[in-house]
């Protein structure tokens, strides 16, 4: 220490000048020489001491850890130790730093307080070790004994001493059990008294502190309603809060953006949190803003800002701190689920539940059980993969968190549906999206978009839950790899009907389309557009159709103009979009009913005829642009669906047939005829039908209204095939 160092002068400009008469009597204590503090010079350095532990709990709340610190340290190292006070307050200057430090240093000051029996300083002392063990994130299994010891505390020291050291103590005991003891029985009343501190006017940053552990336990339980209470508390007053609390706070915030609102919600939180950090020049809570930043990126399944931010995690990532690499390893395995590397998957996945089992934290288990899971199952490792999502719905009954249980329920039905077990998975995605609408479950960490979307189209083809899956769909922009045009329900920004009619929706309302001269020349581009088969149509087509008459750059102005009216009237750039001369309409936005009939035609001749039949069926309400005969370019797009749907029926008819399924083909044949009355093949198959069945009667009449239909309609009378089956008929008679 430096010898020449004058109490006068450090009082002076450490403490206000308007200080109380203590000061004014530490102002004119004798100078100390350069070769020792007199005994009444360190008299008077009691008083200093006295002065800086009452304004200590100030700068704390201030964030002026080094400022206190720097007090503490002019100190003589005699007059510190004899005072646990002063010792308590120089490692609360370490914690925020270096809670490795801070934590022995704490240990020490609570034996202190405990030979003292000083109730104030043995829960304050408590709280810094608590604290000191969850900052350092390496071994949470340490908190098991200390959630013990304050058990036995509060059984010898049933008061507090303040409501600031309750508060303390309440936000490090829900930090312990949150993280630690989530299944804990004494969790809820732990709860309910940080719930009342919470509204109780204590120090805001101790509110943050509260809110930010008390955040963590609604979410992981499921409690979103009484999450977002929390986090409205804090909201209105969190600009008050120290720097570091502020930072502590966002982090918290970027968390409840991606469980409860969007990716992008999220995302803003970490961008302003990390703006902070660089304001204030301290980035201890850089690392876990950045893993926030991941979640929100990977559940948007932007691999890419993913990879940023778990590249700058790893540039931070010190490995002695255990559930930190943890973390890191659970990302990298989220990172690799979606690029389809489940190698990675697996390997990071293993280490990550390796690091959080050890480590002793439960809510980090569970994610890498789930994670795991889904590696094995991809890799068909199906019986070990079940096992892990066992372990996590056994973490989730324990802990009473129905947002776990919702995980496993999703991924079990997404299990299910991989094994082609249909009925299971619906049943068990009923169950999953029935408690994800009750309780407002908007994102799982670690799904998959691909998954995800998935999932939705199967639930809004079952109807389970639509409004709420829809909801979920738009909320993080749900794209599956190819557009889901078999499902009309999807929220498609755009639903454009040609089959029968022409009709335009619009985010579920039905656009003028009668013409005119507002509509009038947009709808026709969108109607040639889809007659030409609505991607990457060249511009000298779309002008040759509508503009003949136009020539060159004139053409192509027109065409401009007309496709910008065309966006506005869609309400949306992205369905529309010209590129390298060429139009195409966005199916990721848009949904065309010819696209859908075509996909659906395609399934039923491959895979699970019935649905998709019924489906392109449903469909097909007439011929393409049936009204428009005007247009001599929709004429091709009509005749190649018509044929293509006969050509179907037929096709479907004689396999209904071959199966000994009658009745089904008689519907095919019966529907053929309702699309074309001319269509020979089906009068003749209809009629084999009915003779198989032994329908005499009926098959004649069909012969009767074939005859009838052909005289009237074009003048001819049956084939010879068909003639062949009448006769056919009449023998078998």
């Amino acid at each position: 220490m430096d010898k020449s160092f004058s109490i006068a002068a450090i009082t002076q400009r450490i403490f206000p000048a308007k200080m109380d008469r203590r000061l004014e009597l530490v102002r004119h204590i004798p100078q100390p020489d350069d070769t020792a503090l007199t005994p009444a010079t360190i008299s008077d350095w009691g008083t200093v001491a006295q002065i800086i532990c009452k304004q200590a709990p100030a700068l704390i709340a201030q964030g002026r850890y080094q400022t206190l610190e720097s007090r503490l340290r002019r100190l003589p190292e005699g007059i510190v130790k004899e005072n646990p006070w002063l010792m308590y307050w120089r490692a609360m200057c370490c914690l925020p730093f270096d809670p490795s430090q801070a934590r022995p240093q704490f240990e020490q000051v609570f034996v202190l307080f405990k030979a003292k029996q000083d109730a104030a300083g043995i829960y304050s002392a408590w709280s810094g070790v608590v604290d000191s063990i969850l900052a350092e994130r390496k071994e949470y299994t340490l908190l098991g004994n200390w959630i013990k010891v304050l058990d036995a505390l509060m059984t010898s020291y049933p008061m507090f001493g303040s409501a600031e050291i309750e508060a303390r103590v309440t936000a490090s005991m829900m930090g312990a059990l949150v993280f630690h003891q989530p299944h804990h029985p004494g969790i809820t009343s732990w709860e309910a008294r940080a719930q009342r501190l919470l509204q109780n006017g204590v120090d805001i940053n101790q509110r943050i502190a509260l809110g930010n552990h008390l955040l963590s336990y609604h979410l992981w339980r499921g409690h979103f309603d009484k999450a977002a209470q929390v986090a409205g508390i804090i909201k209105l007053e969190a600009g008050k809060a120290s720097s570091l609390a502020q930072i502590g706070w966002r982090t918290s915030e970027a968390m409840l953006g991606w469980f409860t609102h969007s990716a992008e919600a999220c995302l803003k939180n970490v961008t302003e949190g990390l703006e902070k950090t660089q304001v204030a020049g301290d980035q201890s809570a850089d690392f876990h803003l950045h893993a926030q930043g991941a979640h929100g990126a990977l559940l948007r399944g932007d691999v890419t800002a993913a990879r940023g931010y778990l590249c700058a995690m790893s540039a931070m990532l010190d490995s002695t701190h255990r559930l930190d690499v943890a973390l890191h390893c659970f990302l990298l395995a989220w990172d690799g689920l979606c690029r389809n590397d489940f190698q990675s998957v697996v390997e990071h996945a293993q280490t990550a539940l390796r690091l959080a089992t050890e480590g002793g934290m439960p809510v980090l288990e569970a994610l890498s059980h789930l994670m795991l899971a889904q590696g094995l199952f991809e890799y068909s490792r199906r019986r070990e993969a079940l096992d892990h999502l066992a372990c996590t719905r056994d973490i989730g009954v324990a802990m009473k968190s129905s947002y776990l249980d919702f995980q496993c329920l999703l991924l079990d039905a997404q299990f299910s549906f991989m094994q082609q077990r249909e009925e299971r998975g619906l049943r068990t995605l009923r169950k999953a999206l029935a408690l994800g609408q009750r309780q407002g479950y908007r994102s799982v960490p670690g799904w998959r978009v691909c998954m995800m979307a998935m999932l939705c189209k199967k639930a809004l083809e079952n109807g389970i839950e639509v409004e709420y899956i829809r909801d979920l769909i738009r909320s993080h922009n749900l794209q599956p790899p190819c557009p889901p045009l078999e499902c009309e329900s999807w929220p498609w920004a755009v639903r454009i009907y040609t089959l029968g009619r022409f009709s335009v929706v619009k985010e579920g309302k039905s656009l003028h389309t009668s013409g005119g001269k507002a509509h009038g020349k947009p709808l026709a581009l969108l109607k040639a557009l889809i007659a030409f088969g609505g991607r990457e149509v060249g511009e000298p087509q779309l002008i040759d159709a509508l503009w003949p008459d136009a020539e060159g750059d004139a053409g192509r102005q027109v065409l401009r103009i007309t496709l910008h009216r065309l966006r506005n009237m869609l309400g949306n750039d992205r369905t529309v979009q010209l590129k390298d001369g060429r139009v195409t309409l966005d199916a990721s936005y848009c949904w065309v009913d010819i696209w859908a009939f075509e996909r659906l035609i395609s399934q039923a001749e491959t895979a699970n005829p019935a649905s998709s039949t019924e489906k392109a069926h449903s469909l097909y309400q007439g011929h393409f642009l049936s009204k428009d005969i005007e247009y001599p370019w929709a004429l091709s797009m009509r005749e190649r669906l018509h044929s293509k749907f006969l050509r179907h029926l037929e096709t479907l008819g004689r396999r209904w047939e071959s199966a000994g399924e009658w009745e089904k083909a008689i519907d095919c044949y019966r529907k053929g005829l309702e699309v074309d009355a001319l269509a020979e093949a089906f009068y003749q198959r209809l009629m084999a039908c009915y003779q198989q069945q032994g329908r005499r009667a009926e098959a004649m009449a069909v012969y009767q209204r074939c005859r009838a239909a052909l005289s009237t309609l074009v003048g001819v009378t049956p084939s010879p095939n068909v003639e062949a089956t009448r006769r056919a008929l009449i023998n078998s008679s």
